[in-house]
């Protein structure tokens, strides 16, 4: 796994995923029969920008396993999308050489 790509996707991940489950939560609790207010607004932007982020911190999580950067869409299944990429066969360079030096000792 390339280190710098693991890093950055902690970085953009971790509050994504955080901001879509209390996003989610929230609009539970806030939902009225009456229609959106404004908290309604809020807390579906905060939806929206987790997923945002989870994107991009999923897209790091995939390349720093070597794999397509494409794997990012897995965010729109929130946390069934974290755990798809990190079932993902690890694929960098770095992965293969170790395994190469092992073969060869």
């Amino acid at each position: 796994m390339i280190a710098r790509y693991n890093r950055w996707s902690f970085v953009f991940g971790v509050p994504g995923i955080t901001l879509q489950i209390v996003g989610q939560l929230m609009m539970m609790q806030v939902s009225q029969p009456g229609g959106p207010t404004d908290s309604t607004w809020f807390w579906f932007g905060a939806i929206v920008l987790g997923t945002v982020l989870l994107l991009i911190g999923l897209a790091y999580y995939a390349k720093a396993k070597g794999q397509s950067w494409a794997w990012c869409v897995a965010a729109f299944l929130s946390v069934l999308g974290l755990l798809l990429l990190l079932l993902l066969e690890d694929k960098s360079p770095s992965t293969r050489e170790a395994g190469e030096e092992r073969e060869k000792a």
